[in-house]
This record gives C-alpha cells, sequence and structure tokens, in this order.
C-alpha cells in the first residue's frame, strides 16, 4: 500500500485548533487553542497522512510524554474534531481509562472546550451530563472506563485513552479496538505517561512505538510518538529535563522541575516519582528498593552447568500452594558470588496479583523458565525430587528454609528422602536475620559484585522489590510493600545470609545444628 501526505487534510485540523477551541485552564484559559510545535508534528501527521482511498494512514497513535505537558486538553481536541468534523456519519467518540474519574478528566475538558468555545463551535454540539452530541452527523462522545464489559457492543469512530499505564489488565483496550471494523477511518489515540509494569498493555504499545519510531516501514499504519529521558541519562540535568518535556516553559515551570528534583535528591523513594512522572521513564515501581540499571549490569554469560561440584548455599522460599515457589542457588568465585534461581508453581496458578502477571507466568512456564505441577496447588514432592537432584550436582554447604511456613513440612519430607539433615538450617523471617545480608545484597548489586545469567523471571522479582527499614536502618524486603512476587530475591538473600554466616564464623557454626538466625 502506499501513502501520500495531504497538507489540505493536515491544515484543515490545525485550523480546527487554532479557531474553534480554547485552553480551559491555566493562565492561558480562554485564549485559542494555539498548538506548541511537538503538538502540530503529531497533528500533522496523524491527520495528513493519507491512503490511496483517501482514509488515515495511522489507525493506532501512541503518545508518551511527562505529566503537566497538555495531554489532556490536546487529547480533547482530538476527540471533538474526530466527533464534529471528520465526516463520518454519526460518529461514536470515547474517552478510556483505568477508572471513571480518570476517563471523565478529557471528556470534561472537551465540555468546557465547548462551553466556552466559538459559536460555530457551539452550535454544532449539544452538551449534556453525558455526552456530547453532535448536531450536524449525529453520533456522541462520551466516556468510559476499565469495565471492559461495557465496552461490548460499541462501534467506535475515534478512541483516546488517557493515562494507558492505569489500565488494569487489556480487557478494556482489546474490547474498544474490536469494536472498529464498522468504521472506514477509525483512529485510536493513547496518550500517557511511563509506567512501570513491563507486562501491562501500555508497555506492550511503548515497545512497539519505540520500533515504529526506529523503523517505519515496519509497521506503517501504527504511529509512535515518546518524550522522554533515556535509562542513563543524568536524572538532576536540566538539559535532560528539557528533552523530555515538550511543553518546558509553557505548561510546566523550570522552577517546578527543580523544586520536584530537589525533593528527589532528598529522598530517595522520590528519586522514582520524579524519574517516572516528570522525566517519562519506566521505573521498575513506585517506590523501588534496587537500581535496575545496576542489576542489569550483572548480567553475565554464565550457566548453571558451568558450576557442576562448586561449593553452593541454597535459599528456599515456599509460597502458598497456589503461588510462585523459589530456590536460589549461589556459588562464591574470587569473593564475587553467582545467582541462579529455580522456581516451580502449580498449572493453575491464583495467587499472583496481576492478571497481565498470571498470563506472564503461563508464558514463562511455557518456556521452561518456571516448572509447573499439575493442579492448582504446588506439588512439593516435585520440588523436593528436583532439590535432591540439585544437591548432588554441587557440593551443597546448607539450604536455609522458614521454619514457620510450608518449608517445615518440605524440610521433614527431604530427610525422610535421604537429604542429609545436617545440610537444613532454619533461617527465621524476622528483619534481624535479613538485615545484614539484605545490605549486603544491595552493596553487591550496585557495585557489581553478584552476577546473573539474565533470568527474566528473576529481573521482575527484583524490579518489583520494595525495602522495609526499620529505626536503626536494618532492611529487609517487604512481601507485603512490594509490587509482586518477590520469592526469588528473598530465597538469594537467605543464601546469601548463610554464605556469609559461614565466612564470618567458620564451618564450625554448622556443627551445632538447629537455627542458625534468631
Amino acid at each position: 500500500m502506499t501513502y501520500y501526505f495531504s497538507d489540505d487534510a493536515a491544515k484543515r485540523v490545525e485550523k480546527f485548533f487554532e479557531t474553534q477551541l480554547r485552553y480551559v485552564e491555566g493562565a492561558k484559559a480562554g485564549q485559542p487553542f494555539l498548538l506548541e510545535e511537538w503538538q502540530r508534528k503529531i497533528v500533522r501527521d496523524l491527520f495528513g497522512w493519507l491512503r490511496e482511498d483517501g482514509t488515515r494512514r495511522y489507525r493506532i497513535a501512541y503518545i508518551e510524554v511527562p505529566r503537566k505537558n497538555g495531554k489532556s486538553t490536546f487529547a480533547a481536541g482530538i476527540a471533538l474534531y474526530l466527533l464534529l468534523c471528520d465526516r463520518e456519519e454519526r460518529p461514536q467518540v470515547y474517552s478510556c481509562a483505568g477508572d471513571r474519574e480518570q476517563a471523565g478528566i478529557v471528556f470534561r475538558a472537551a465540555r468546557e472546550m465547548v462551553s466556552g468555545g466559538t459559536p460555530s463551535l457551539q452550535a454544532e454540539a449539544e452538551l449534556r451530563q453525558y455526552e456530547i452530541r453532535g448536531t450536524r452527523r449525529g453520533g456522541w462522545y462520551a466516556a468510559t472506563s476499565a469495565e471492559a464489559y461495557s465496552a461490548h457492543g460499541k462501534s467506535p469512530h475515534g478512541i483516546i485513552f488517557d493515562e494507558l499505564h492505569t489500565q488494569p489488565n487489556r480487557m478494556l483496550w482489546d474490547a474498544m479496538l474490536s469494536g472498529r471494523g464498522a468504521r472506514a477511518n477509525p483512529l485510536v489515540v493513547a496518550i500517557t505517561t511511563a509506567g512501570h509494569d513491563r507486562s501491562s498493555i501500555c508497555w506492550e504499545m511503548h515497545q512497539r512505538a519505540a520500533a515504529a519510531i526506529a523503523n517505519p516501514d515496519s509497521d506503517p499504519t501504527f504511529y509512535g510518538c515518546i518524550y522522554g529521558a533515556a535509562d542513563k541519562d543524568d536524572w538532576t540535568s536540566e538539559e535532560v529535563w528539557r528533552k523530555a518535556n515538550p511543553n518546558l516553559g509553557v505548561s510546566v515551570s523550570l522552577e517546578f522541575l527543580r523544586e520536584e528534583c530537589t525533593a528527589a535528591r532528598n529522598n530517595p523513594a522520590h528519586e522514582n516519582v520524579f524519574r517516572n512522572l516528570y522525566l517519562n521513564q519506566w521505573t521498575e515501581q513506585a517506590v523501588r528498593w534496587l537500581p535496575m540499571e545496576h542489576w542489569d549490569e550483572c548480567q553475565e554469560d554464565i550457566r548453571l552447568e558451568d558450576f557442576a561440584g562448586e561449593p553452593c548455599w541454597m535459599g528456599l522460599d515456599l509460597a502458598s500452594t497456589r503461588d510462585i515457589n523459589a530456590l536460589s542457588m549461589l556459588f562464591r568465585r574470587d569473593g564475587e558470588y553467582f545467582v541462579f534461581v529455580r522456581y516451580w508453581m502449580p498449572a493453575e496458578c491464583k495467587d499472583i496479583r496481576g492478571k497481565q502477571d498470571r498470563a506472564q507466568a503461563k508464558r514463562w512456564a511455557e518456556q521452561g523458565l518456571i516448572q509447573q505441577t499439575d493442579g492448582d496447588v504446588t506439588d512439593y514432592g516435585v520440588i523436593c525430587a528436583d532439590i535432591c537432584d540439585l544437591a548432588e550436582r554441587f557440593e551443597l554447604q546448607i539450604l536455609g528454609y522458614d521454619p514457620w511456613g510450608p518449608a517445615r513440612a518440605l524440610a521433614q519430607q527431604l530427610t525422610a528422602s535421604g537429604f542429609p539433615a545436617d545440610k537444613l538450617r532454619e533461617f527465621r523471617q524476622n528483619i534481624g536475620s535479613f538485615a545484614a545480608p539484605s545490605k549486603e545484597f544491595e552493596r553487591l548489586v550496585t557495585g557489581h559484585k553478584v552476577h546473573h545469567d539474565g533470568d527474566p523471571v528473576l529481573r521482575w522479582m527484583v524490579g518489583n522489590v520494595a525495602a522495609e527499614r526499620d529505626r536503626n536502618d536494618n532492611i529487609r524486603p517487604s512481601k507485603s510493600r512490594s509490587a509482586d512476587k518477590i520469592d526469588g530475591v528473598v530465597a538469594s538473600i537467605m543464601a546469601l545470609g548463610l554464605a556469609l554466616a559461614e565466612e564470618q564464623a567458620g564451618a564450625s557454626v554448622y556443627e551445632t545444628g538447629g537455627s542458625l538466625f534468631l
């Protein structure tokens, strides 16, 4: 298919914005909506590029831009154009978001644009409580949220997804897009800040947009536009802020970003917020513990088989019978550590929090990265057999387990299977047990002294971890505060704690049996 650019089609939309619409808030409220250059480029690209039959080239647009850059009013203007001026009979246009309040933001901006707009705009649009109706060609514009069941049966001509990163799953996205088939010239515009969930529909679209930007011919009907700082950019640099914020000096001020940056410098927990909201970087979660750039730099071309016969410390973190379970295997060479994690989960895994993450876990299982056991509860017999096999492949030093969880029963099952009892050690799940190995794990990661093979399951878990600190700055990973599963990280810290204990106290520490960590 060939495409061509129509300057007349592009100028028609530009003229609509700048002669019919008014800003609805801020210092420019009531003034004509004069497109900024970055907005003008998006409008001209989306509406100027056409197919041979005169319909638009682009059917889906993904626009990623930091907070306070005028996303909502810009999206509202696009929605009104699709409703009133796009030469579509009885168009249906929808604002979509993760919840009703968010979905209503763009819709309310559009209502205010109509009520404060020109007489000709007001003549074209009839304001109702929950809809804006077109008076000439019919149709309507309304807001809808993530109750995906209500999206089926719609026939959208225009779809505005505001803050796509807040979608709890892909159901609304799929339901809305599936309804476009009856329309000849539909347009979907997702406009969002960056998120942190890399198993979400937003990340999927982010990746697709990045690929389309790099090679437009690879996805010719998908439009990508991403403003943000690169992962390794200096987040404190004002030049980086300018690159990431196209509306700097218009709707977001340099003074404001300076204040937010100062807050982020003084509070590490706020750093992620600043980088996510105002630099548009995909952070791992709202409050993280370990810097993901350091974790990624710890990746090495290593294989578990390369450590056959070497001393190995193991940490076992068993979750509920309906969840992911993890065994970490830690090796030490020349003062540096190498970690591998084995995972098990029931085929019908129920307890992973998000539907997207459950789907991702299933894909990892299909790839052989997580071992599945039959049914909807974990078969601990499978785990027992696997641990016994691993203990024979390496020079097992010790295996640590939680004495109060399901691992106690598994420990008994292991000894009944011939596993040496003197190689089992209780590792209590309190901050006293975790404080020293957690701090050391953090130091090893940031110093690139712990190495892994790029295991995507473990990377997901590392990105999920939130830390709990007490008044003495003791630290441990917190399952309740973390974004999702962290069992592989917990098991690795347990294994490290056992290795550190041996290093500090000598092998005699194991001779007394019982509990090492109280």
